[in-house]
């Protein structure tokens, strides 16, 4: 997924539907599935403070760079020009409340059992990749029984294809919205290369309650890590 690409979804129109505060995770966790898809977003744990707001971390906000503007106020925020540093952090606000509601609409049960499928997939090609190597080149039968095993493997390699075809339909909308608020904050940035899941908590942190729906003191799922994956990927 590139960054910054349009969806279409409309930030402020979806922004209005969305009921009561918006949250996002407190402290970063190990990576899991992309865009920390794990199909159960925890519960709240009322953590408001981070790193951004400790003293002496002089180098956290110089790691933060421009991404400091989001020490503006929320009167600053909301009447930004959106061309300017502070204007571009308002506009990762409202991505980020709309990448949000994506989220909760996403049936997780439906793409776990997908991923579930998909597991089950890569350890049957592993076993016949197995098999494959185990194979003797000596043998008459040796280059018909490697084809009919890497036959098998190709058509499980299609069936695991088509499952991921479905599980990435499912989180689509959750994708694309995650992809856009990530290409405001990147937008926002100076110093690409250092946005990790620790920068992207101390400028949730900062721009903490200055919208109505940006609320960032209640975990629903690993926020954080998700942004930072995106703008540097592995």
């Amino acid at each position: 997924m590139k960054t910054g690409a349009g969806t279409g979804l409309g930030y402020f129109a979806m922004a209005a539907l969305i009921v009561g505060a918006v949250g996002f995770s407190a402290s970063p966790s190990a990576a899991g599935n992309a865009y920390g898809k794990d199909g159960n977003p925890g519960k709240g744990n009322g953590q408001t403070q981070s790193a951004a707001t400790s003293n002496g971390n002089g180098n956290l906000a110089s790691a933060m760079g421009s991404l400091n503007a989001a020490h503006a106020s929320a009167n600053g925020l909301e009447h930004a020009n959106s061309k300017s540093k502070v204007g571009m952090l308002a506009a990762y606000m409202d991505a980020m409340v709309v990448y949000e509601a994506e989220y909760a609409l996403v049936d997780w049960e439906a793409y776990d059992a997908i991923m579930a499928d998909i597991a089950v997939i890569d350890g049957q090609i592993a076993d016949l990749e197995e098999q494959i190597g185990l194979l003797d080149p000596e043998d008459s039968d040796y280059e018909t029984d490697k084809q009919d095993l890497e036959d098998q493997v190709a058509d499980l390699e299609e069936d695991k294809a088509d499952l991921q075809t479905d599980a990435d339909t499912l989180t689509a909308g959750a994708d694309a919205a995650a992809g856009d608020a990530a290409g405001d904050l990147e937008d926002a940035a100076n110093k690409d290369g250092l946005i990790d899941a620790t920068v992207v908590d101390a400028v949730n942190s900062l721009l903490d309650g200055k919208s109505e729906d940006f609320t960032h003191s209640d975990v629903v799922h690993d926020s954080e890590q998700d942004i930072a994956d995106i703008i540097n990927p592995e």
